[in-house]
């Protein structure tokens, strides 16, 4: 505590003010004490004038609470920060006779107040170099969905993904829809087993039995039911979605559109059936022989009754092997090489 008369001049210190301000202020103005001492505001840059000063003002009637200054003298060359409260005094006819300032030393508090200021601007620092790292992951990431999202929906296959439990469509994709016909609100929740053939639904019962076992099923064959009632042919490779306890929980599906290769495969049957009969009904040998040893792989039924030669003596099925060389149709009067 200071005490000042209406003079300016320092009546008195107590002893816990000298242990503060390291230095002897007594008997001396209070100009000459603020010339002697550098007192700055809180920015640490701008300087009080004598008027300034927290006890200038209390002589002039003001009431000064709590205002903080930053003050460094020789005896503490290192600064320190006071917390002061000044308020003016008057006589007993109400005119003002001084004033007093009280004050206390809280540099270890602003000093902490300091390095936590430091450290939180250090930590926004953090956390914006955090949130741009972030958004540039958020960014990438939306792009590999975007990839992703095109990839799943647009592949020349169908995805599904279905209820190991109860056979309902989870997810799809969009080749799906645009294969089946369906909207894609419409497939989802639908039972697997209503897009499925009639002549396909036992085997169809059959492999999710399986999957449900297994956890995989490798290109197993059905046919689908479109929406308008057409029928597709597909391959279906699967595997399992597990929980923590490793439990079939879901599958990853797909189904490949085979229709075109199995109309393939019945004109090329339908063909052989075709050339089968024409041999047959031909009249001439028909046989064919390896490329490589000569052999014969396939001899008419007309070789007994052109030749005389017996149908045990050679094959009566065309084979149908890599080694095979194309038929050779000849006459009885061109013999067999």
């Amino acid at each position: 505590m200071i005490v000042v008369d209406n003079e300016g001049q320092i009546t008195h210190v107590n002893p816990a003010a000298s242990r503060i301000l390291r230095a002897e202020v007594g008997n001396r103005t209070l100009q000459e004490c603020v010339q002697s001492f550098e007192c700055f505001e809180v920015d640490q840059a701008t300087q009080y004038t004598a008027e300034r000063v927290p006890l200038a003002r209390a002589m002039r009637g003001e009431h000064v609470v709590d205002e903080s200054m930053f003050v460094r003298h020789p005896g503490r060359p290192e600064g320190m920060w006071l917390s002061m409260t000044a308020t003016p005094v008057f006589d007993d006819n109400g005119r003002l006779a001084g004033a007093v300032a009280l004050f206390r030393d809280v540099s270890h508090q602003r000093e902490a107040q300091s390095r936590i200021t430091r450290l939180n601007a250090e930590l926004e620092q953090r956390v914006e170099a955090r949130t741009r790292e972030l958004q540039q992951a958020n960014r990438e990431l939306h792009l590999a969905q975007g990839i992703y999202a095109d990839l799943y929906n647009f592949a020349p296959d169908m995805f599904f993904s279905i209820d190991a439990l109860t056979g309902a469509i989870l997810e799809c994709n969009e080749m799906a829809v645009r294969k089946l016909g369906y909207s894609r609100e419409e497939l989802l929740g639908r039972l697997i087993s209503e897009i499925v053939h009639p002549d396909s639904r036992e085997i169809a019962k059959k492999t999710l039995a399986v999957f449900r076992q297994t956890g995989a099923i490798d290109e197993v064959e059905m046919t689908y039911q479109c929406k308008d009632g057409s029928a597709i042919a597909i391959s279906l490779n699967t595997s399992a979605i597990r929980d923590e306890q490793g439990r079939v929980i879901a599958s990853r599906s797909i189904c490949r559109d085979i229709t075109r290769r199995k109309q393939g495969e019945q004109e090329l049957k339908a063909n052989r059936e075709r050339l089968q009969d024409l041999i047959d009904d031909i009249d001439a040998v028909v046989w064919e022989r390896d490329a490589s040893t000569l052999k014969f792989t396939f001899i008419s039924p007309h070789v007994e009754d052109m030749l005389g030669l017996p149908k045990s003596d050679g094959p009566r099925k065309r084979s149908s092997g890599a080694g095979s060389c194309t038929p050779t149709i000849e006459s009885s009067r061109s013999g067999i090489a």
